[in-house]
């Protein structure tokens, strides 16, 4: 019996359980599969909610290049300060605003984060999660994600001072809980 006889909802559901308990399908596992055939690619990109697809940004993803060769999927970005100081892929990444789900800067400078948040003045609609872990008390700046981020639900701040903080936290749509990390 040949996989090519399952419906297009069984695989889905198959490609579903290959995400395992993580809570997002990472590139380096859906892009394989993808690339089994042309059925299998047209199933996955149809559902990208359902599989909660995801495109992994950090230092060594080349993502001018590599950022429109997907469809516009949802976009995970990760920077630390002992990454490097080259910062043309993350700010490639943070310039698509309007699909950004997850931010996490991990130790991050002042000099980083006012560079860094130059890139980051419009607001992101779709950003969820919002991790930022300074190093000598970085200034968040007011313009930060043009005020608001309508849909976060995480928020982590560690050594980090931003004035704005309480009305950020109004921008987004259902009342803020506070979580311990």
């Amino acid at each position: 019996m040949s996989i090519n006889i399952l419906p297009a909802d069984a695989l889905l559901e198959v490609f579903h359980h290959c995400r395992g308990h993580k809570m997002h399908f990472y590139m380096s596992v859906w892009r394989p599969l993808v690339l089994v055939c042309k059925r299998w690619r047209r199933i996955i990109f149809a559902s990208p909610l359902h599989l909660r697809l995801l495109l992994f940004c950090n230092y060594k993803t080349p993502a001018r290049e590599s950022l429109d060769i997907w469809p516009p999927l949802s976009i995970m970005i990760k920077f630390s300060h002992w990454d490097t100081d080259d910062y043309e892929d993350i700010i490639a990444a943070l310039e698509r605003h309007d699909r950004i789900t997850y931010i996490k800067f991990a130790m991050i400078s002042g000099s980083e984060l006012e560079t860094l948040s130059a890139f980051m003045q419009k607001p992101l609609p779709a950003l969820t999660e919002l991790f930022i872990m300074g190093e000598s008390i970085p200034v968040v700046p007011e313009t930060f994600l043009g005020g608001s981020a309508p849909r976060l639900r995480k928020c982590g701040l560690h050594d980090i001072e931003f004035p704005a903080l309480p009305t950020f936290l109004m921008s987004t749509s259902q009342p803020y809980r506070p979580q311990s990390y």
